[in-house]
């Protein structure tokens, strides 16, 4: 028998082989998202309607969800796949602003706790310290 014919024959089993490996992994892998899927869908079902997510969650799930590309619209389930869109082109990445009241600088503060000192003269630093807390004063 000539070696040629030897290594392609071996060669053409190898390969059949790979293929028959490479089809059971896939099969045992889509069977597994399928498990996911559903005990995703009954774990959400326990949830509350809405789901908050931190930013730090948002780059997460934008990190594992980028690769997947179009595929993502069948698995996506925290969110709308037009919100995962939405996220990547905002930049979830950057830091987000915070909303509320501007912070004080430290001389308002000072200001701030110098003035309630004199108006009220018999607070000491425990009752000032306690309205600052109120105001939600945070740099005290």
């Amino acid at each position: 028998m000539d070696h040629t014919k030897s290594y392609t024959i071996n060669s053409s089993l190898f390969q059949e082989f790979l293929r028959l490996l490479g089809k059971m992994t896939h099969s045992n892998l889509i069977r597994q998202i399928e498990y996911m899927k559903v005990e995703n869908e009954i774990l959400r079902s326990k949830l509350p309607k809405r789901i908050t997510t931190t930013p730090a969650e948002k780059r997460r799930l934008i990190k594992y969800g980028l690769p997947l590309r179009g595929q993502i619209k069948c698995i996506i389930s925290i969110v709308s796949y037009s919100t995962f869109r939405r996220w990547i082109a905002e930049g979830v990445t950057k830091k987000q602003l915070k909303r509320g009241r501007p912070r004080k600088t430290i001389q308002e503060i000072v200001d701030l706790i110098v003035r309630m000192a004199k108006e009220n003269k018999l607070w000491g630093y425990g009752r000032i310290l306690a309205e600052l807390k109120k105001l939600n004063v945070s740099s005290v």
